[in-house]
């Protein structure tokens, strides 16, 4: 079974996110791990992977070719409500991977793990195997401390080649683990890859989430920073002050920009399918950019400027 190309997208903050709720998120990550003939990758973002992505050009352009992006935040859930362009909930990786690990438990579908570290990794797998009667973890890897390109690369990539996982979860945390995946992921012929962050360590009892009702309120930021207030303190700081002076953004241009960007978004996918080339149009890239307007430049320095006034134009004719 492929993946469809028609699922529904709405841009929140700058990025595009697929409106689906957690069951269809599965039944797609099912339907991604049996194609043995082609890799995909699915991106969860929250509110601070969409602000790393206004400022990270490479990894604006990962997200961009994502086959799935999943909403994983509230204040974004209920930001798409307010500008019409409704998610209809959250689909957090902490709370996929388990459900995600079932599936595989249940369809025989063998799973790899990469990042993290090797206690972490050792444990989350003996926690899942007990919990998941029949789960396949064929392998775990933990990459030393250090830059990407400092890694044995392609003795990672045998490694997880040679053992044929369905699905390669990899906790790096972003955006290395996007940057891994977009760099290695074809080579492993690994039919799914999904970058999780920290949800071996939320198995293998390393952190611990908050109650149910404290997320339910959008507050599990806040159980966090609790929790870790010196090395989280300064990244939400970065993700509110984002939230407030981007979010009011978007309300202003929504009519006159953002709406118009989404129907040329719409309007390549079935002209091209250009939502999984490795090029991506100057209409895609301006449904990107009409978000952040005076910024252009400094953010796109890379395609031609006629490119961008052609798809500029093409907004324009929109009604």
């Amino acid at each position: 079974m492929k993946l469809s190309d028609e699922t529904p997208l709405s841009m929140v903050l700058g990025l595009p996110f697929h409106r689906q709720t957690m069951a269809e998120a599965l039944e797609d990550s099912v339907a991604a791990m049996r194609d043995r003939g082609s890799s995909a990758y699915f991106v969860t973002a929250n509110l601070d992977i969409t602000r790393q992505a206004y400022l990270d050009s490479r990894l604006r352009e990962i997200i961009f070719r994502a086959d799935r992006v999943y909403c994983d935040g509230l204040p974004l859930v209920w930001l798409s409500r307010l500008f019409g362009v409704p998610l209809p909930e959250r689909v957090a990786g902490s709370d996929m991977t388990p459900l995600l690990l079932e599936r595989c438990a249940r369809e025989n579908l063998p799973v790899y793990f990469f990042g993290s570290d090797n206690q972490t990794l050792k444990r989350a797998a003996a926690v899942l195997k007990h919990r998941y009667t029949g789960l396949r973890v064929v392998g775990c890897s933990a990459p030393p401390v250090g830059e990407i390109e400092s890694w044995s690369n392609e003795a990672i990539v045998n490694q997880i080649r040679c053992a044929r996982p369905a699905l390669l979860l990899v906790a790096l945390g972003c955006p290395k683990q996007e940057y891994w995946i977009s760099q290695y992921l074809e080579k492993t012929g690994v039919p799914l890859a999904i970058g999780i962050g920290a949800s071996l360590d939320f198995v293998a009892g390393k952190q611990v989430r908050a109650p149910r009702w404290i997320q339910a309120l959008g507050m599990e930021w806040l159980w966090r920073f609790s929790r870790d207030p010196r090395r989280l303190g300064h990244r939400y700081a970065s993700d509110l002050w984002y939230l407030l002076t981007k979010a009011p953004r978007q309300w202003r241009f929504e009519n006159r920009f953002i709406s118009q960007a989404y129907t040329v978004f719409r309007r390549t996918l079935a002209e091209d399918r250009a939502w999984n080339t490795k090029s991506l149009t100057p209409a895609i890239r301006h449904a990107f950019v009409s978000f952040h307007t005076d910024e252009l430049m400094r953010l796109h320095p890379g395609p031609p400027q006629e490119s961008v006034s052609e798809a500029s134009e093409d907004l324009v004719g929109i009604s």
